[in-house]
C-alpha cells in the first residue's frame, strides 16, 4: 500500500519503482545505469521495491576433466579447470558478463599444499568449458513444467555468451565451448564435488 501523501511510479527501463513526496519528476534528480540497473537518487526519493530485475547465472564446477559433445562429436574438451553452465536472464548486458567472467578467473577453490582452497584457476594452469544453458531460468513456482519466461531471448542470449567467453579469454582464460542452442551430452569428472552458484543480480 502506498502511504497517505506519496506517489507511486514505475519506470520500466530501470525496473525500479520509486515513491516520491514529491510530486514533480526532476529531470536531473535521478540517473539510471541500465546494465548494471542501478539507481541513483537524490534527496526525496527512494526505493520501495524492484521488478523483475534477473542477473546472469553460473554454475561453476570444479572438474578433474570435462568435454561437451554434439552429433557424437567432442565440439570443446579440457583437463583441470571449471565447467561453467551460463545462463542468461533478459535484461542482461555486457557489464554483468564482465564481473561476472572476473569473479570466476579469480575464484580461488583449488587446494593449496595445506588443503585448504586458496588458488584460483591461473595458479594451478586450470582450463575453462563454458557451456550455454538457459535453463538456469527455470521458474517452477507454478505446476510441475517450469517455464523459461525470464530467460533471455535466444538471439540476446547467444551474443551475451559469447561476450561473457570473450572476457574470460581477455583474462587469460580461453574457454573451450559448446554450441549454442544444440543438443548438447556433457561428461565430466567432478573435483570433490565442489559447486558454486553465481548470480549478478546478487551483487547488486
Amino acid at each position: 500500500m502506498v502511504p497517505d501523501g506519496f506517489q507511486l511510479f514505475f519506470l520500466p527501463e530501470s525496473n525500479f519503482y520509486l515513491l516520491s513526496s514529491n510530486f514533480q519528476f526532476l529531470t536531473s534528480g535521478f540517473s539510471l545505469l541500465p546494465s548494471a540497473s542501478v539507481l541513483i537518487i537524490s534527496a526525496g526519493w527512494c526505493i520501495i521495491g524492484v521488478k523483475g530485475v534477473d542477473g546472469v547465472r553460473a554454475v561453476v564446477q570444479r572438474v578433474l576433466g570435462a568435454r561437451v559433445s554434439v552429433g557424437g562429436e567432442v565440439v570443446g574438451e579440457i583437463a583441470r579447470g571449471f565447467l561453467v553452465l551460463l545462463g542468461v536472464g533478459k535484461g542482461d548486458g555486457e557489464a554483468e558478463c564482465r564481473r561476472l567472467a572476473a569473479k570466476i578467473a579469480k575464484l580461488r577453490i583449488f587446494a593449496d599444499e595445506s588443503g585448504k582452497t586458496n588458488l584460483a584457476l591461473g595458479d594451478v594452469g586450470g582450463e575453462v568449458l563454458a557451456v550455454s544453458q538457459f535453463t538456469l531460468f527455470a521458474d517452477c513456482t507454478h505446476g510441475n513444467r517450469p517455464s523459461f519466461l525470464d530467460a533471455a531471448p535466444p538471439e540476446s542470449a547467444n551474443a551475451l555468451y559469447e561476450r561473457f567467453c570473450d572476457e574470460l579469454g581477455a583474462l587469460g582464460f580461453v574457454p573451450q565451448k559448446g554450441i549454442f542452442g544444440a543438443d548438447m551430452k556433457i561428461e565430466m569428472t567432478a573435483d570433490g564435488p565442489f559447486t558454486v552458484l553465481m548470480d549478478t543480480e546478487d551483487w547488486l
